[in-house]
C-alpha cells in the first residue's frame, strides 16, 4: 500500500505478483536485523499516531455526530 508504506522506511514495497522482487525483498530482511528491526518500529510508530483506538474512535465519533445533525 505505497500511501501507507515509504520504501525502505517502515516497509517495503514489491509489485504485485514479483515472487523474484519479493523474495529479494525477504532476503534483505533476513541479512540485516537491524534494518528490518528499524522498519518495523517505524511500521509501529506510524500505526500508533494515526491508527490508535483513540484516534479512531474520536473519527468515527465526529462523523457520526456530523451525520445526526
Amino acid at each position: 500500500i505505497p500511501s501507507l508504506i515509504k520504501h525502505g522506511h517502515n516497509g517495503l514495497l514489491v509489485n504485485q505478483k514479483d515472487t523474484g522482487g519479493l523474495s529479494k525483498s525477504i532476503a534483505v530482511l533476513l541479512k540485516n536485523k537491524k534494518k528490518a528491526e528499524a522498519m518495523g518500529k517505524n511500521a509501529a510508530a506510524l500505526i500508533r499516531k494515526n491508527y490508535s483506538w483513540g484516534k479512531v474512535g474520536k473519527e468515527f465519533i465526529e462523523i457520526y455526530e456530523k451525520a445526526i445533525k
